[in-house]
């Protein structure tokens, strides 16, 4: 049983090795006669990492109409997705599921999984970083959608963000109440960075002030920053000069 259980360790031991990633990286100038581009710098979560040869790939090795099944990239940390020719000279690694925010990989490209290269050159080791997402809130203020029913009031207001951020993860992210009372909330896109935000049912009281409390949940879009704000609703015998304007 115990060499079982160590024969078991043994394979576990050496699957990890063969994962192993080489973090020094690469000198461009040594691989200059293989690759003349890839991703490097500060990238979007969502984007695809890119390496493009000198040269155009043997045909005879490799069909550029199917994915390339070959394990060409390796990251640390790790990332599961699919590699794809662009074209006979580029290959495209797309990422199952988005990049951590505000990190740095390593990738290890294995270039002798695609032409014979002298052993010091067999892999190209390279690093790029994701956006550090942050974001920053404008509030347009309280309006009275009919002049009629002056007791109800919206909100509305912008939502800009440093990287991509899909509207789903932002409309659980957000939430508003009014004295606890759960407000309705619509977002919209108005760009890939910026979201634009409705809060309808909004009541004024007759007699007392109240408080909308607007709460956005930063972990929702790979964040640790929280963000509150307390508007105040004036009840509908309040009085409060909100702007003013001298007249000649």
């Amino acid at each position: 049983m115990k060499k079982v259980l160590f024969f078991a360790i043994s394979l576990a031991i050496l699957f990890s090795c063969g994962k192993s990633i080489n973090k020094n990286i690469s000198n461009n100038t040594n691989f200059s006669s293989y690759i003349s581009a890839y991703t490097s710098g500060v990238i979007s979560k969502k984007s695809v990492v890119t390496v493009k040869l000198t040269e155009s790939i043997d045909p005879d090795k490799f069909d550029i109409s199917k994915d390339l099944e070959k394990e060409v990239f390796s990251f640390s940390p790790s990332i599961k997705g699919k590699t794809r020719w662009v074209d006979n000279r580029t290959l495209e690694f797309t990422p199952e599921e988005n990049l951590k925010s505000n990190t740095e990989y390593i990738v290890n490209f294995n270039l002798y999984e695609l032409k014979d290269v002298p052993k010091e050159t067999d892999k190209f080791v390279f690093r790029f970083s994701t956006i550090r997402q942050d974001y920053t809130f404008y509030i347009n203020g309280l309006q009275t959608p009919e002049i009629e029913k002056r007791e109800d009031q919206t909100l509305t207001g912008n939502i800009s963000f440093s990287d991509i951020t899909d509207t789903t993860s932002v409309r659980k992210a957000i939430s508003a109440t009014q004295d606890g009372r759960e407000l309705k909330i619509t977002i919209t896109e108005v760009s890939h960075n910026t979201k634009r935000f409705l809060i309808e049912g909004i009541k004024r009281k007759k007699r007392d002030d109240s408080e909308i409390k607007i709460s956005f949940n930063g972990k929702n879009i790979g964040m640790e920053t929280d963000f509150e704000e307390i508007i105040k609703v004036l009840s509908m015998e309040s009085f409060k000069v909100t702007n003013a304007e001298v007249v000649n």
